[in-house]
Formats: C-alpha cells, sequence, structure tokens
C-alpha cells in the first residue's frame, strides 16, 4: 500500500521546536530512536518512520500561507481557525500522520496509540514545546503528552484527552470534538441539574473512551453514573451543525 500524503490523514503537529535538525541530520535524529526500517523505500518529500508496525510519515511545516492551505485540506469539515494553528506555530514545526490509516476502528486506534508513542518520543528527544491534533483541533503541552502516553501505555490506549477535546456547546454542558476521526458520532451531554464543568468532563471522558473501545451506546440505554443514584441516559444519533451527534443525559434518581 501506498503511504498517504498528509491532507489524506489525521494531522499530529510538533511545534515549538527551535533546534530542529533538518535533511540529513534530521534522518539520522530519526535512526538514533529506532524509528528508520531499513527495509522501507523512499517516499519523495516526506521520511517515513515504523513504530510498532505502524508505518508514520513525518514532514516539516511548510510556510505559514502554505500551512494554512495544508490544514484546510487535512481537516475538511472538522477545519476551523487554520490561519490561527499557522500563525500559532512561531518556527519549525514537524508534521505527523499514520501512512496507511486502517478502516477498522480499533485497529486504527492502535496505529493512532503508536504516533502518540512515537510523537512523544521526537518531541521529548527535539525538545517540541507542544503538539496539535487536528481532528480535535486541540494543542497539548508536548510534557503533558509524555506523561499521558506512558500512563496510558499501561492500559493499551491512546492519550485520549490529547486526542478528544472536551468544550462547552450552545444547549449543552459539554461536548466532544474528535471522535468523528474515529468513525464515531461526536457526544453532548446535559445534565439536569447542571453540572460544574469539570465534572461534566469526568463522565463524557469515561463514555468517550467507551465509544472508542466498544462502539457507540445504543438509543434508549442506561448506565449507571459516576455517584449513588446517577443514572446516564443515551438518546438516538441527530445531526447537529451537519455532524452526527448522540445526546445524553445525566440525571439524579429521587
Amino acid at each position: 500500500m501506498m503511504a498517504m500524503a498528509p491532507q489524506d490523514a489525521g494531522l499530529l503537529m510538533l511545534a515549538d521546536m527551535p533546534d530542529l535538525p533538518r535533511g540529513a541530520a534530521l534522518a539520522e535524529a530519526f535512526d538514533r530512536l529506532g524509528l528508520i526500517h531499513p527495509h522501507d523505500k523512499p517516499v519523495p518529500d516526506m521520511l517515513q518512520l515504523r513504530f510498532g508496525g505502524t508505518a508514520i510519515g513525518v514532514s516539516l511545516a511548510a510556510s505559514q500561507s502554505d500551512d494554512e492551505a495544508h490544514q484546510q485540506r487535512a481537516l475538511g469539515d472538522h477545519a476551523i481557525g487554520d490561519a490561527a494553528v499557522a500563525a500559532a506555530v512561531d518556527g519549525p514545526a514537524l508534521r505527523m500522520w499514520v501512512a496507511q490509516p486502517d478502516a477498522d476502528r480499533g485497529r486504527h486506534l492502535q496505529q493512532v496509540q503508536y504516533l502518540c508513542a512515537a510523537a512523544a518520543m521526537i518531541g521529548a528527544a527535539l525538545r517540541a514545546g507542544r503538539l496539535h491534533w487536528g481532528p480535535a483541533r486541540l494543542w497539548s503541552p508536548m510534557a503533558a503528552l509524555v506523561d499521558a502516553v506512558a500512563a496510558s501505555e499501561e492500559q493499551g490506549l491512546p492519550p485520549i484527552m490529547h486526542l478528544v477535546a472536551f468544550m462547552p456547546a450552545d444547549g449543552a454542558d459539554v461536548q466532544t470534538r474528535g471522535l468523528a476521526h474515529f468513525g464515531l458520532p461526536e457526544l453532548r451531554l446535559n445534565a439536569e441539574p447542571p453540572l460544574p464543568f469539570a465534572e461534566a468532563v469526568r463522565r463524557l471522558a469515561r463514555l468517550a473512551v467507551h465509544a472508542l473501545l466498544v462502539g457507540p451506546m445504543s438509543a434508549g440505554a442506561q448506565v449507571p453514573g459516576l455517584v449513588p443514584d446517577e443514572v446516564i441516559s443515551f438518546g438516538r444519533t441527530t445531526l447537529h451543525d451537519g455532524q452526527s451527534v448522540i445526546p445524553i443525559t445525566v440525571r439524579r434518581q429521587p
């Protein structure tokens, strides 16, 4: 299978890399990390790395004007603030993507786990300051990703909080952004009575992990909440702003 170009895959960008080597020096740095497979054939305009059996494409980020265009193509309907992303990247940066994404969600989730692990290794070695995960439009500190990869690998998971954004939304306490990259509906949670934002995120993060590992809950399903007498109910998938969304309600039993 041919390696996919970055505009055809979810992009991870490592940014704030003032000492980023170029050309042969960059390839040598990856080789020292054990990320270059000796039998992989060269691919034009990119380096192909391999981690955990997953082929990973890497290229230098383009100039800001080119960067904006690449981000627009890469994220498609998910693209927002592309100019803001480009403007936020001041200096050398690296793009990384799964070169041969698997159509199966579980296997692709594992590929993204390896992508994040490779990004954590590269970011630590080459002193990246931040990363940006395109499908969720989410910036994270590099040090936080390194810690999250180490913690999540024990559970066989990618670092979910760096791949899925949790944000306030009109008509909901909190909503996900980023599950669509894995072929899932986004989740919108409302609590009755309303919960503090951090508590709403705790519940939705748990449900997002379940969706990634098992799949979305069916309409009408109910599961226990995080405290006694709390019930979480799942509604029917609807379209919201052109995107598939599952409404979720959190209630306390009387």
